[in-house]
């Protein structure tokens, strides 16, 4: 069979002078038809400029890259391979057009010269796989990120592509949704024979490709199945990626007791339990030494304890929040409450995550922490004391205030990056120094002092985002709001995020952590406030909310996998404590279960 997608020998330069690097560089590789692929690979590697020019958006320098045979240099067949390869971006935003859900899915087929009979069967049809046909006469605007990511998908959806290209499209869903779109991916690709290419920085989501390419640097340097790529995780690891937490606890598992090195990666979490489980029974039937146990649970115990985050002890309020409420009226049939009698506080040096599924009113929420939305009559927002219902109030909030919006192209605007970070010191009157230092300073801490001469429109999705929270650093704010601050960055600029806000509530900075990344995050932040519909269902340490499948139900989230891993193992190991986020935690938990019985002189 053909293939639908394929790429010979190409290579692509942003910038043509002498000594400029290639950003694809001699990449290769064919997609047959009903295949579905997934390209991995760090910020900044070349993954959505390849994106770019599967369909056409960008011309290779050298080389061909072909559309069910298709040239796209071709400009006489560009709208057909257009048709054939959907795109959906990182930022939905940029794919929304049309006043209502429904006239933005029909955008496209109309285009394409359908019939209207069929246009208005597609919408239904698009609507339904995406889950928004009870949104289908809402304004885009009203929407939530995550709904516009959904809309962007059923806009492509809609005109029947061939091959179905994701650009970092699940960053900004929720657990819940994510799963959803992961099994509408699995679905198009069994039931419709549908085509997918899927760049992605959840290594879950790689999982479920039937290829996976390993991108660095613009070259492919390794390619093979899901297991295949998984089996190295220090290959990974060197490239700035990671291994799902369950998947590295089987190996550990294999090291520890079968002294296997290179472990084979069980890439079904309910194999590897299985997997798990008769491992260590034989060990225990064969009496396995406890010493080297009790060696390897020391070494983890002082890892985990050396990253703990230790709990803020400030007792001074710096945010108080009191029955707040807000509804959305821009449209007066169909009025929207995203918060409603909301009541909590925060105090100096506590990182409070904030977490809900899609149009849970976290957005909203953080939006009244610096008065971007004014608190309604019956509402209170005190921040450092000062009552945001007053104007006079606003403008000293917003110095001590900082917030990072879900979309950081909004916070985008200057020549440069330096420009860019400066901008908010300058306006707020820092003297010359302070405004160098503090660029200086956020620069460092975000990972992007080489980029500092460089365009901000010319940076990859995470690189920008990178740049807007180093702009909100170098205001020094005494309390952060960070919206999905690590959506769209690779696993290791995860990390560095996360642990730069740790770092910053040391010195006493509150974060208010807006996240769907609730592994990511349970490691580092002192509570978790849930909400769902505009309501806080709970707020608690992450042990307690994200080991409750009752209450992430209630929020329409998922237990993490590492529980939900930990959770098939309990009948075995009676002690075993499943409230681990980590690979690290996870296996601890696991060796220190086996040990228990044994130490009080119990064979389960």
């Amino acid at each position: 069979m053909d293939p639908i997608l394929e790429f010979d020998r190409v290579s692509f330069f942003y910038d043509t002078g002498a000594d400029s690097q290639p950003t694809v560089n001699d990449v290769s590789f064919s997609l047959p038809r009903g295949q579905h692929l997934a390209i991995l690979g760090a910020n900044g590697s070349g993954k959505s400029t390849m994106a770019r020019l599967m369909n056409g958006l960008l011309v290779p320098d050298r080389g061909t890259v072909t559309v069910a045979d298709m040239d796209t240099a071709d400009e006489n067949s560009i709208y057909e391979i257009r048709r054939q390869c959907g795109m959906v971006f990182q930022n939905p935003d940029n794919q929304i057009i049309e006043s209502t859900v429904a006239l933005d899915v029909a955008f496209g087929p109309s285009n394409l010269g359908v019939e209207l009979g069929e246009i208005e069967r597609r919408v239904d049809e698009a609507l339904a796989m995406t889950g928004l046909s009870a949104l289908r006469d809402r304004g885009p605007h009203e929407l939530s990120g995550g709904q516009k990511q959904k809309l962007a998908i059923a806009g492509v959806l809609a005109m029947k592509p061939s091959c179905l290209i994701l650009d970092e499209a699940t960053s900004m869903l929720d657990p819940v949704s994510r799963d959803e779109l992961m099994q509408l991916i699995i679905r198009l690709r069994d039931e419709e024979g549908l085509s997918i290419v899927q760049i992605t920085h959840y290594m879950e989501e790689a999982l479920e490709a039937d290829y996976v390419l390993l991108l660095s640097e613009g070259s492919i340097i390794r390619s093979g199945t899901p297991a295949e790529i998984f089996s190295r995780p220090y290959e990974l690891r060197e490239l700035k990626l990671d291994v799902p937490p369950y998947i590295e606890i089987s190996q550990n598992i294999d090291r520890i007791f079968n002294g296997e090195i290179e472990a084979t990666a069980i890439i079904d979490l309910n194999d590897a339990a299985d997997h798990v489980r008769q491992v260590m029974l034989q060990a225990r039937a064969e009496n396995f030494p406890l010493e080297m146990l009790r060696d390897e649970q020391l070494r983890l115990e002082a890892l985990i304890e050396t990253e703990r985050r230790q709990p803020s002890t400030s007792g001074e309020t710096v945010i108080e929040v009191n029955k707040l409420s807000f509804t959305y009226d821009d449209n007066p049939l169909q009025k929207v409450t995203a918060l409603h009698n909301l009541t909590m506080a925060s105090t100096r040096g506590e990182i409070l995550g904030v977490v809900g599924a899609t149009g849970s009113g976290k957005s909203t929420f953080a939006q009244h922490l610096n008065g971007l939305i004014r608190p309604e009559e019956k509402g209170k927002v005190l921040i450092f004391s000062q009552d945001l219902a007053e104007k006079k109030n606003v403008r000293e909030v917003r110095r001590l205030v900082g917030l990072l919006f879900q979309y950081p192209e909004d916070q985008l605007f200057e020549e440069t990056v330096a420009l860019d970070i400066a901008f908010g010191p300058k306006e707020m009157k820092f003297s010359p120094a302070e405004v160098a230092e503090n660029v200086e300073r956020a620069a460092e801490i975000t990972g992007v002092s080489h980029l500092l001469s460089r365009s901000p429109f010319e940076l990859s999705g995470g690189e920008q985002r990178r740049v807007a929270i180093a702009g909100v650093l170098a205001l020094n704010p005494e309390i952060l709001i960070m919206d999905e601050p690590s959506a769209g960055l690779d696993p290791d600029g995860r990390e560095t995020v996360l642990n730069d806000l740790s770092e910053l509530a040391k010195s006493s900075k509150t974060v208010i952590l807006i996240s769907h990344d609730l592994e990511s995050i349970a490691r580092i932040v002192d509570r978790l406030m849930l909400m769902s519909k505009g309501e806080i269902i709970a707020i608690d340490t992450p042990e307690k909310i994200l080991s409750s499948e009752g209450l992430l139900a209630e929020a329409s989230l998922t237990v993490p996998s590492t529980v939900k891993f930990l959770n098939l193992l309990r009948s075995d190991f009676p002690h075993l404590q499943s409230g681990a986020f980590t690979a690290e935690e996870g296996l601890l938990a696991l060796l220190t279960a086996y040990l228990q019985p044994s130490e009080e002189g119990t064979i389960v």
